[in-house]
C-alpha cells in the first residue's frame, strides 16, 4: 500500500534527490551504501520513496533499537520475506508474531552455546582440509571458494553424513534461488503492486522446482530421524526431536523442512561475505595479522584451534567485530501491523519502514574514522553501552538471529585455522569494490597462498 503523513504528529521530511516515477530507488540501485550514510543529515526518521511508495528509513541507534525491541511486536518483516515464504516457508528467518515465537522456543536447543561448541570439530576439520587443498603460489578464488566451504560445512553439521544428490541439489537451489532484495527495492514491482493492488509471485518456474526437489530430499532425511527414532546427529535431529516445554508439541515434517531451507539462507550468505571480507582485511594489514598470530601462538602454538580456545582468543573476536561493523547486513525491512507513533510522525498500518545497520556501524559519532579498519576500537575499555546499542551485525531484540553463537564460531575457527597454515595476499593489484545485493560481499577475491 501507499502511505503518507498522517495528520497526527510531525510529517517525516522527504529525502531530496527522487526522480519521476523512480523514486529514489535509482540511488539503491546504483550506490545504495553513500545514499544510506547521506540520510543521517536530513533526521532520524525520514521518507524515500520507492516508485509509488512512501518508505521510511531510521537513521539513530535509538530509533532502530525501539523498532527492534521495545516496540518489535508492532511490525512485521515486511514485503520481501513476504516473497522468500513463497520458497522457504515459515522458519525463524520468515516468520513473524505468535508463530515464530513458538518456533524460537522449539528451535533454540540447537543453537545453545554447548551444541554450537560440539560441532566446532567440523567447523575447524572443514577449514583444515580446505586450506591443505591449496597448492603455494597459486592463485585462487578466495570468495567462490569460501561460498563452497561454508555450504558444505552447514550441510555437514545439519545432516551430519549428507548424500552427493543431496548436496547436488542444494547448490542447485541456492544457484537459482530468486532475489527478494533486488525486487523489494523495485519501483516496477511498487508500481504493479500500486495499480494491480497486489504484488506478483517472486518465484520463477525453475526455482520453484528447484525447491520441490529439495523439499523431497530433506523429507526423506527426516523421515529417516522419525521412523528411527534415534538421534543421528546434526541439527537436523535436534529440530526433528524438539518438544515444547509447555505443550510437548514438536514440529510437523513441512515446519522441519522450512527451518533448514531458512539455515541454508541463514548459515551461508552473511557468513561467506564477512569471512571472505575477513581475509581481505588482514591482507591488507599486516600489522592486525602479526597480532592474530602472537594470540594464535600463545594459546594454541598455531596448533588446529577448535571451539575451546575461543575464549582465550580476545583479538580476533576484535578483528571479527571490525569486520562485521565495517560490512554489516545493509539493509533490514520492517512493515507496521498497527499504528505507530515514531519519532513525533504517525505510521499507519502497512507502512514499509528499512532500518540499516551500515548507517549505525558507520556513525562517525560514535565510530570516529569510520572507513578505517581499526580492531583496537573494540578493546573492553573502549567499548561503551552506545557502541553495543549501534552494533547489530545479527539485528537485535526477539529477532536477533538465533544462531549468532553459530556464526561467531565458524568464522573465528574458519579464520584461525587458515590463518596458522597460510599468509595470503593479493595476487594482482586490481581493487576489490563492494557488491551490494542481499549482503555486501566483495566483487572478487583473487588471492596468492604462501605457507608460513
Amino acid at each position: 500500500m501507499t502511505t503518507s503523513p498522517t495528520d497526527t504528529g510531525r510529517p517525516a521530511p522527504l529525502v531530496p534527490g527522487r526522480l519521476p516515477l523512480l523514486g529514489h530507488a535509482h540511488h539503491l540501485a546504483h550506490r545504495p551504501l553513500p545514499f544510506l550514510r547521506s540520510l543521517p543529515q536530513y533526521g532520524e526518521l525520514v521518507r524515500i520513496r520507492i516508485g509509488p511508495q512512501d518508505v521510511y528509513v531510521a537513521t539513530s541507534a535509538a530509533l532502530t533499537r525501539q523498532i527492534l525491541v521495545p516496540d518489535a511486536r508492532k511490525f512485521d518483516k515486511g514485503e520481501m520475506f513476504d516473497e522468500l515464504r513463497q520458497q522457504m516457508g515459515n522458519g525463524l528467518v520468515t516468520s513473524s508474531g505468535d508463530f515464530h515465537r513458538r518456533q524460537r522456543r522449539l528451535a533454540q536447543p540447537a543453537f545453545r552455546p554447548e551444541r554450537v561448541s560440539s560441532f566446532g570439530h567440523v567447523m575447524s576439520d572443514r577449514a583444515t582440509t580446505w586450506a591443505a587443498s591449496w597448492q603455494p603460489d597459486t592463485p585462487i578464488d578466495l570468495a567462490r571458494q569460501i561460498d563452497a566451504v561454508t555450504l558444505a560445512t552447514l550441510l555437514d553439521i545439519i545432516f551430519n553424513q549428507t548424500s552427493d544428490d543431496l548436496r547436488t541439489t542444494v547448490k542447485t537451489w541456492t544457484a537459482v534461488r530468486n532475489g527478494a532484495m533486488r525486487r523489494a527495492l523495485s519501483p516496477a514491482a511498487a508500481w504493479r503492486t500500486r495499480l494491480a493492488g497486489a504484488r506478483e509471485p517472486g518465484s520463477d518456474p525453475q526455482a520453484q522446482k528447484a525447491v520441490a526437489a529439495l523439499r523431497n530430499e530433506i523429507g526423506q532425511e527426516i523421515n529417516r530421524r522419525r521412523t528411527t527414532g534415534k538421534d543421528l546427529g546434526g541439527l537436523l535431529s535436534t529440530l526433528v526431536h524438539a518438544r515444547d516445554r509447555q505443550s510437548g508439541a514438536g514440529m510437523s515434517d513441512e515446519v522441519v523442512c522450512d527451518e533448514i531451507l531458512n539455515l541454508f539462507v541463514a548459515g551461508t550468505g552473511t557468513m561467506s561475505a564477512a569471512l571472505a571480507w575477513t581475509f581481505h582485511e588482514i591482507a591488507h594489514h599486516p600489522d592486525v595479522e602479526q597480532q592474530l598470530l602472537a594470540e594464535l601462538d600463545t594459546v594454541t602454538g598455531r596448533t588446529q584451534v577448535q571451539a575451546e580456545h575461543i575464549p582465550h582468543l580476545p583479538y580476533t573476536r576484535q578483528v571479527l567485530s571490525e569486520v562485521l561493523r565495517r560490512h554489516p547486513t545493509w539493509l533490514l525491512m520492517r512493515r507496521t501491523i498497527q499504528p505507530v507513533p515514531l519519532n513525533q510522525t504517525l505510521l499507519p498500518t502497512g507502512a514499509r519502514v528499512y532500518l540499516s545497520p551500515h548507517i549505525l556501524h558507520h556513525d562517525p559519532a560514535l565510530f570516529p574514522e569510520p572507513d578505517s579498519f581499526t580492531p583496537d576500537r573494540w578493546r573492553p575499555d573502549r567499548i561503551t553501552p552506545e557502541h553495543k546499542d549501534a552494533f547489530i551485525p545479527f539485528s537485535a531484540g526477539h529477532r536477533r538471529c538465533a544462531g549468532d553463537g553459530y556464526a561467531w564460531t565458524q568464522l573465528t575457527l574458519m579464520l584461525t585455522n587458515v590463518l596458522a597454515q597460510w599468509r595470503l595476499r593479493p595476487a594482482d593489484d586490481r581493487p576489490v569494490r563492494s557488491r551490494v545485493g542481499t549482503v555486501e560481499r566483495p566483487d572478487r577475491l583473487l588471492m596468492l597462498p604462501t605457507r608460513r
